[in-house]
């Protein structure tokens, strides 16, 4: 990382690209004139909006960068400690316990919510007269397909005496 700028300078110089060229700044490319986006997520996130920060708001500034690569890590090297200080807010038992009351709230609402939604003599209801549906069905596709099969069972239970529980 230290010398990335310089190597895409050199390089782009050797394969002859158009290079844009900043003020105080020789021999290395703005990481925004390699990249149409950066992006990241926590610190690629700050690098990201770092490298591509604009010196300032006139027409002409907004395309100069105010930071380059080097000078990104250097704000990262010296000021880290305060970019990503320790929290200083509750312990962790304390953090422990919240969730664990939020889990409780949430679980015992949904419990009954689901309760109410499924476990009621309407929705039994409605789920046997569903079931006893689906049995009807599997009878009859069966019974279409093994109609020699069905009648010699029936037969042998007749003969036997025992009830007749096909349908």
């Amino acid at each position: 990382m230290k010398h990335i700028e310089q190597y895409a300078y050199e390089y782009s110089s050797i394969k002859g690209y158009d290079i844009p060229t900043y003020p105080n700044r020789s021999e290395v490319i703005a990481m925004k004139d390699l990249f149409n986006m950066t992006a990241g997520t926590s610190t690629g996130s700050i690098i990201s909006a770092g490298l591509s920060y604009p010196l300032g708001d006139s027409e002409e500034e907004r395309h100069i960068p105010k930071f380059f690569a080097k000078e990104v890590v250097d704000i990262y090297v010296n000021n880290g400690d305060m970019i990503f200080s320790k929290s200083e807010g509750a312990s962790d038992l304390i953090k422990v316990l919240i969730f664990l009351v939020f889990v409780a709230v949430w679980g015992v609402l949904f419990f009954f919510i689901g309760r109410h939604y499924y476990d009621n003599p309407k929705v039994i209801k409605e789920f046997k007269k569903m079931n006893s549906l689906i049995t009807d069905k599997k009878r009859n596709i069966k019974g279409h397909h093994d109609d020699k099969k069905n009648k010699k069972q029936k037969s042998r239970l007749e003969m036997v005496g025992g009830m007749n529980i096909l349908q």
